[in-house]
């Protein structure tokens, strides 16, 4: 049981440091990236792939009297989304950090039945080969 305890106290240490490293360079180099996609996604430039929009029809005997289903639909409720700023930049972390713990886990438990990290050049071995597994 004490090996279990410091697998899992390992773990949610190296993953609650990977987890804010990388909010901090999210917030940095990809959340401008995502807020300007999004100011240009609400702004309804470009062109529509929607196919509702067909040509008028010329001949007045092929026009129906009834609405299309599609127009007579209400607007489809996109779901709860964070409010920007503070609660936003607080999720991502959130997420970051279980992700991280969540890897982290994955990688000591391997790296345990492989042997342990008996010293600092395996650890820096094994932490290159997780960062290899999981993100490239």
């Amino acid at each position: 049981m004490n090996l279990f305890r410091n697998v899992v106290f390992i773990a949610a240490i190296a993953g609650l440091v990977a987890g804010v490293v990388l909010a901090c360079m999210q917030a940095y180099a990809t959340v401008p990236l995502i807020l300007k996609a999004e100011v240009y996604e609400q702004a309804g430039g470009g062109h529509s792939h929607d196919h509702a929009a067909a040509p008028a029809a010329t001949d007045t005997t092929a026009m129906s009297t009834e609405a299309p289903a599609e127009a007579a639909a209400p607007a489809e409720d996109e779901g709860w989304a964070p409010a920007d700023g503070f609660e936003r930049f607080a999720f991502s972390v959130l997420a970051n950090i279980v992700t991280g713990i969540g890897f982290a886990l994955i990688l000591v438990a391997v790296s345990e039945f492989a042997g342990g990290i008996g010293n600092w050049r395996r650890g820096v071995f094994w932490g290159l080969a997780g960062f290899a597994v999981f993100t490239l």
